[in-house]
């Protein structure tokens, strides 16, 4: 390989990781900037109906009311649910539920064991799908 493909090959994968940053690899949304990932996880479980759950904690350094209205922009809906500390979506499919949640960061939850501590950001989005690989 030459030094001017080589030089290609690396301006091409940094492209893709940029691109990679701007959304979620759980529902494929574009992210609110600033976006830090704590930590990642895939579940799978085992019955007559196996279900997989891929989510991705999300911390940002933002009011809670400006990344729900990125979201509701972006969604084009308000929330399906909504509390005192969180703000959900819900995407229901025949083999999937996608949920989006914004919510006040607490040190309990999915992320209590990412490296990245919830407690460090003023909000966390976390993205979740469930899927049914045999229908629900």
């Amino acid at each position: 390989m030459n030094s001017k493909n080589l030089l290609l090959l690396v301006a091409v994968c940094l492209g893709c990781t940029a691109a990679a940053a701007e959304s979620d690899s759980v529902g494929n949304k574009k992210l609110p900037a600033g976006a830090v990932l704590m930590c990642r996880q895939h579940v799978h479980g085992s019955s007559d109906k196996p279900m997989h759950i891929d989510w991705q904690a999300f911390g940002l350094n933002e009011d809670r009311e400006r990344i729900k209205h990125f979201y509701q922009a972006q969604f084009g809906q308000p929330p399906t649910r909504e509390d005192a500390q969180s703000y959900t979506w819900i995407f229901e499919g025949k083999q999937n539920e996608l949920h989006y949640s914004v919510r006040t960061p607490s040190a309990n939850g999915p992320w209590a064991a990412c490296s990245i501590q919830a407690t460090n950001f003023e909000v966390i989005v976390l993205i979740s799908n469930a899927s049914w690989p045999k229908g629900r």
